[in-house]
């Protein structure tokens, strides 16, 4: 009997794992179709940019470095499919689920991240992050891992986004969602924050366009975070506010009456008791009267 619930136990666990890989799946392709179906044109152009280089990168490679039979496999497959596969020393940063390339160097250590456990919901800041972490998509439903360890790197400039109530610390590079004019609505396309300027709309995580109401440069030394999520869809992000310092309520002590009276009454107990019956002095707490 312990045997079969054992099997059973582990047959449910990897068909939890295989339904959580299908829907990493299902989600990565539906962020790919969208992208394809509003931005064709550029995606060939891209995948036409990407093949040309790697005809150059065959042409120069030394003898003994060709590429083996599967991966060539995989990148015609992935080819057809309509996916560009980008090699590591190509690209800054590499989500392997969906072959997108992002700039890296994109969040702030204390940048703040939402994430879930057993339907509770709790932020993280990215400081905290570690390969493994999970975190909520913007669509507040999928769950998205960090693939690799977080990387620290340090920038000296970056701008301070403002729109609405919304706030976030950002490097020039960072890859910012706005509405797309040709697109119809909820729809979006990723825009570098240093193309911004004020008045631009920007998407919040309620899908909602926002017009941008500050973007103050900054130039310090800062520490940023280079993140690899997977898959690579968007992420709702914010930078911590400022705090308003406050105080709780004070706590009441408890009182119960007629606790004095109690007290008295036990102190006159006790005096009577340290005499002994003949009416000499004896030692309290004791019986019978004290002789030397």
């Amino acid at each position: 009997m312990k045997l079969r619930l054992d099997r059973a136990e582990a047959e449910l666990c990897r068909k939890t794992a295989e339904n959580q890989r299908l829907l990493v799946e299902s989600a990565t392709f539906r962020e790919r179709c969208r992208t394809v179906a509003h931005h064709p044109q550029s995606l060939r152009e891209e995948r036409g940019g990407a093949a040309a280089r790697a005809a150059t990168s065959a042409t120069m490679r030394p003898r003994g470095m060709e590429a083996s039979s599967d991966s060539s496999q995989d990148s015609d497959s992935a080819e057809r499919m309509g996916f560009t596969v980008v090699d590591d020393s190509a690209s800054s940063v590499l989500s392997h689920s969906s072959w997108f390339s992002v700039k890296p160097h994109c969040f702030g250590t204390d940048a703040i991240f939402r994430t879930r456990s057993c339907g509770i919901d709790f932020f993280l800041m990215g400081k905290d992050l570690v390969k493994g972490s999970r975190v909520l998509a913007a669509d507040n439903e999928t769950i998205l891992e960090v693939a690799a360890a977080p990387e620290v790197f340090q920038e000296t400039a970056g701008f301070d986004l403002q729109a609405g109530n919304a706030a976030l610390r950002v490097t020039a590079d960072h890859l910012v969602l706005v509405p797309d004019p040709q697109a119809e609505s909820g729809n979006g396309i990723y825009v570098r924050a240093g193309n911004l300027k004020e008045g631009d709309f920007v998407m919040l995580d309620s899908w909602e366009p926002v017009r941008l109401t500050g973007m103050d440069p900054w130039l310090a030394e800062r520490e940023v975070l280079k993140v690899v999520f997977q898959p690579d869809l968007p992420v709702a992000v914010f930078s911590c506010p400022p705090c308003i310092l406050s105080k709780g309520h004070k706590k009441q002590q408890t009182r119960r009456g007629g606790m004095r009276h109690v007290k008295s009454r036990g102190a006159g107990a006790g005096a009577a008791n340290d005499q002994a019956e003949d009416g000499q002095n004896s030692i309290p707490q004791t019986q019978g009267a004290y002789t030397d």
